[in-house]
């Protein structure tokens, strides 16, 4: 997921026109919300939680090229509240950073700079 986020924000640099760039903006956001619902759920199951249903997440207002926020959240199967909030810094450039945090039940689960599948070592 890391890579198809990396794409996108590559795809961000090269467009020309404002409204390109407008469009490719949001389909980043849009890349960010999937790869990080997708992968922080992954990443429960490894770590012995249960999703009920899905993670949704949300972009936040105030993101920019440089910086793309996301937050997320979601419920266990035994009803803990779960949070996840995913920031992607330096986006609009070839090497972005990514910071991922998974709380359960207000106790932080997993800190890590990429999720599931994203994760190349």
């Amino acid at each position: 997921m890391k890579h198809a986020v990396l794409l996108l924000v590559l795809a961000v640099a090269v467009a020309g026109c404002a409204e390109e760039r407008t469009v490719t903006e949001r389909i980043s956001e849009g890349a960010l919300r999937v790869a990080t619902a997708n992968g922080s759920a992954a990443e429960l199951r490894t770590l012995g939680y249960l999703v009920q249903g899905k993670i949704t997440c949300v972009t936040p207002a105030g993101n920019t090229r440089a910086l793309v926020r996301v937050e997320c959240t979601g419920t266990t199967v035994d009803r803990q509240p779960i949070r996840v909030e995913a920031v992607a810094r330096e986006a609009d450039t070839y090497h972005p950073e990514q910071e991922f945090v998974i709380t359960v039940g207000g106790a932080e689960v997993l800190r890590t700079d990429c999720l599931d599948t994203g994760c190349k070592e």
